[in-house]
């Protein structure tokens, strides 16, 4: 039995013997030396973009060539893991508050200022003076003015472009042919050599597209007898007649087909006119455009309405059909919002700015805004309304028609205003497609005054984070990004995957012009899979490139872009008037945009002095804790300390409590009595957060 045990003994002392010798020897055969010398040499650079694989995909060919040539650099591509890193970058911006964002950030370019002007990106320009000149130097020359001016903010340039588009007018040939709308002999187009005589002609006005003739007050009968009493009046509408006149159907020439929308709340009626009977008396067709066995004005309808002429020879009374059964929305002539367009097209075309040129004002409820807005509504009323526009479009996602059978590659809608990037769509998926790109009409006075239309420019860029850990590795990579060496296995790696599709490539338009004539000549050059239809489109988009605008430059560029829509929604669904709509946003922004220049002041909370004050109270609790638990326990004539066992055993949940739950806790409450961004200090500011949620306060907006 003695045996026994000294041989246990033995070969318990061994094991701790030859587990330390088993390590030794494995950290002896470990190669850490060398490893750590590697990893020393190499510097990860991480970089952030869109999971969208149309983007993601191609970069990891182009990171793996920089990579090779830059051996003391690897590149790791991630996400921000948002839905949308642009409206919302909270991730991106802890990371910079943190001092962990990534290295390289891929961004809209139009949201770029806005957190900029908050200390989110360095400023480039120090990199891009210091290596124009060198080898993949980036130059402002190589680049259209609409997407290197982009991210430009007080004179710093916060990113460089990777991406570009532009919007134009969308026109299919056979729609417009079918209604009449072709060059004749005389069309000063014709005489100057740029179109043939029947080609389909698409409209260069607003007017031709949609011209309204009168728009007045009057009562609806529900047997369809309109009875008009006065104009109606308000900003952009009847703005230039004369106070005191009447209404006269005979002379603002309306006719017997003229297309007419009664407009009641938020419900449209849309008929034609069956007769005039007087001046200001007419009828509506029950025969026409109207679902079947209709013979009654809806109710909703009857009764005082604002009342709604539009010429029946525009573009969108021709090319708008509706079923005759149903009288649903069977073909459109044009949806303003459907493809890629939205308010700020129609107000830069219409000659606005949606901020002032020092940055200071917002003018989204400026006169050229509304006008544009109202034309935007008339421009769905002369259909039936938003309503009937939106169930058109809703109809095709319920039947759940994909890009091959899109509205305007089968003939249902005639015009579109798109991205350069449908054309893409229209070579995969109707190469034969017969159509046409101009630059969206513009308002007639605008023409006839020497103005002509424009493009509204977007796209990505690269931004390098403020508190980026390798700046300079991080241009290093964004400077071949923007190469043209990179540019290319971008477009090839793009035109391999469609050759493998069976598809021919279409090129995506670049900010550099080096790198798109480059494109052009190898992709589009005696391409015989493009039609002459592509090309001359995708010349088009080329050509409005250096007159396309950009969206305005400014720290609330979210904010004047949800309003923006917000407003011409509410408009064109008659939820308020356009410039009513307009003039909300318009103070919801400038609110703001003032809170960014004049800022709420306030002491700064010295974060040290509270985090030391909240420790010390701590101490002093546990501290007096112990003094009454050992007095306690002497008092008790106790020879163990049991309540310091309790306190040990417990230990785990109370240092988890004090850490993880009372500090946030008291984070919280301090940060409620504070003006606090993520990028900026606390400042102190009493209770002013709890008396703008429950008490009464002055509201810049509602007044």
């Amino acid at each position: 039995m003695q045996r026994f045990f000294a041989g246990l003994r033995a070969t318990l002392v061994s094991i701790p013997v030859l587990v330390l010798l088993a390590l030794g020897l494995a950290y002896l055969l470990y190669p850490h030396s060398e490893l750590n010398s590697q990893a020393e040499q190499v510097t990860e650079l991480v970089m952030w973009m869109p999971l969208q694989p149309v983007l993601f995909d191609p970069m990891k060919p182009v990171i793996r060539e920089f990579e090779r040539r830059n051996p003391q650099y690897s590149v790791r591509l991630g996400a921000a893991a948002t839905r949308d890193d642009t409206a919302d970058p909270t991730r991106f911006l802890l990371g910079v508050a943190g001092g962990q964002p990534p290295d390289v950030m891929y961004f809209d370019r139009f949201a770029i200022v806005e957190w900029a002007s908050r200390g989110a990106f360095s400023d480039l320009t120090p990199y891009i003076e210091r290596d124009r000149d060198k080898p993949y130097g980036i130059r402002r020359e190589d680049y259209f003015e609409v997407a290197w001016n982009e991210p430009i903010y007080k004179g710093a340039n916060y990113a460089i472009a990777n991406e570009i588009d532009t919007r134009a007018l969308f026109y299919s040939f056979d729609p417009l042919i079918r209604a009449g709308f072709v060059y004749t002999a005389d069309d000063p187009d014709v005489l100057a050599g740029n179109a043939k005589v029947g080609d389909a002609r698409p409209p260069k006005t607003w007017e031709e597209l949609c011209r309204k003739i009168l728009h007045a007050n009057g009562n609806a009968g529900a047997d369809g007898r309109v009875v008009l009493e006065d104009l109606t009046r308000r900003q952009a509408v009847n703005e230039d007649v004369p106070d005191g006149a009447a209404v006269d159907l005979g002379k603002t020439g309306a006719r017997v087909g003229d297309v007419v929308a009664l407009v009641s709340g938020v419900h449209v009626f849309r008929g034609r006119i069956r007769q005039v009977v007087s001046a200001n008396t007419f009828t509506i067709d029950f025969d026409r455009d109207q679902p079947h066995g209709l013979s009654n004005i809806p109710q909703q309808l009857q009764g005082r309405c604002e009342v709604k002429i539009f010429d029946q020879d525009c573009y969108q009374a021709r090319l708008t059909r509706f079923d005759p059964e149903t009288g649903q929305l069977a073909a459109i002539g044009f949806i303003p919002f459907f493809g890629n367009s939205w308010l700020y097209m129609y107000g830069w075309l219409n000659g606005a700015s949606f901020m002032s040129p020092d940055g200071t004002r917002c003018t989204l409820d400026s006169p050229e805004i509304v006008e544009a807005l109202q034309w935007l509504t008339d421009t769905h009323d002369i259909v039936g309304g938003a309503r009937a526009a939106t169930a058109f479009q809703m109809s095709m996602q319920t039947l759940g028609l994909g890009p091959a059978l899109d509205p305007f590659l089968t003939g249902r809608l005639a015009m579109r205003i798109d991205l350069n990037g449908f054309i893409d769509r229209i070579v995969a998926f109707k190469p034969d497609h017969r159509f046409g790109v101009v630059p969206a009409p513009i308002p007639e006075k605008r023409l006839a005054t020497g103005f002509g239309s424009m493009g509204w420019g977007g796209g990505w860029a690269f931004a390098i984070p403020a508190t980026a850990q390798h700046q300079d590795g991080a241009w290093e990579l964004i400077k071949w990004l923007s190469s043209p060496d990179a540019v290319r296995i971008r477009y090839e790696y793009h035109a391999m995957i469609n050759r493998s599709q069976g598809q021919a490539f279409f090129p995506f338009l670049h900010p550099d012009k080096r790198c798109l004539e480059w494109a052009r000549a190898t992709y589009v050059d005696g391409n015989p899979s493009l039609s002459p239809y592509v090309v001359q489109a995708f010349d088009g988009m080329i050509k409005l490139l250096p007159n396309s605008k950009y969206r305005p430059v400014t720290p609330v560029g979210q904010k004047l872009w949800n309003e923006h829509v917000r407003a011409a929604e509410a408009a064109i669904n008659h939820t308020k008037t356009p410039y009513d709509a307009l003039n909300y946003g318009q103070r919801r922004v400038q609110s703001a945009l003032n809170g960014v220049f004049n800022p709420p002041t306030g002491p700064l909370i010295n974060w040290p002095l509270l985090i030391g004050l909240y420790v010390g109270v701590v101490i002093v609790v546990f501290v007096a804790l112990a003094i009454v638990q050992e007095r306690r326990r002497r008092a008790l004539g106790l020879q163990r300390r049991g309540w310091l066992e309790g306190y040990i055993a417990a230990s785990p949940w109370l240092i988890g409590f004090i850490v993880f739950g009372a500090g946030p806790i008291l984070f919280s409450a301090v940060i409620s009595l504070c003006h606090y961004e993520v990028l900026t200090p606390a400042r102190f500011i009493g209770f002013d957060n709890y008396i703008g949620l429950f008490g009464s306060h002055y509201d810049d907006v509602v007044e």
